[in-house]
């Protein structure tokens, strides 16, 4: 429930519910981009009611609509696969931060993109928070994306994302 005091909110995002259909997808990111947007991948797209880090959801980019985890992989990570819970680690960026750690200031100027959501949760003394927009439409996040290659071909290609977070206190 969105009524929760703001102060009490936790300026991380670890569990969300991105509830949308494919076409309600690549609707939102038309209204945001101002051009028609396909899903690529647009088989493998599964709403998320309850989606963590290393979940895959619908990312808005420069060039257009993808499906990428949620959890970065900087490009310069060492060499390797992806598997085990080791990855997807850097699922949240501080938005005061951003242009001072070196895996997010290469990514500011060119790998930004747009994630679409129905809400997220926040737990208060250990109980869990459903937070909404009060008209309970999408919300839309801010992130930074890239691409990890894990050895040569496309099949070796890893999309992922990081969700830039604000200090609670500047949430109204």
């Amino acid at each position: 429930n969105s009524q929760i005091s703001p102060k009490l909110l936790n300026p991380m995002c670890g569990r969300i519910n991105c509830s949308f259909s494919s076409e309600q997808v690549e609707s939102l990111a038309e209204s945001v981009t101002g051009r028609p947007c396909k899903l690529s991948l647009n088989h493998e797209y599964k709403p998320q009611p309850n989606a963590c880090p290393g979940s895959k959801l619908a990312c808005v980019t420069q060039s257009g609509l993808y499906l990428k985890h949620w959890g970065l992989i900087p490009s310069y990570h060492s060499k390797g696969t992806v598997s085990g819970g080791d990855f997807f680690k850097i699922f949240n960026a501080r938005l005061e931060t951003l242009d001072h750690r070196s895996t997010f200031s290469q990514l500011l100027q060119t790998k930004r993109c747009v994630i679409f959501i129905n809400g997220y949760f926040e737990w208060v003394d250990k109980q869990p928070y459903f937070v909404t927009r009060k008209d309970e439409g999408p919300m839309l996040l801010a992130g930074l994306h890239e691409t990890w290659r894990s050895g040569s071909g496309r099949q070796n290609l890893v999309e992922s994302f990081v969700i830039v977070t604000e200090s609670s206190d500047k949430i109204e």
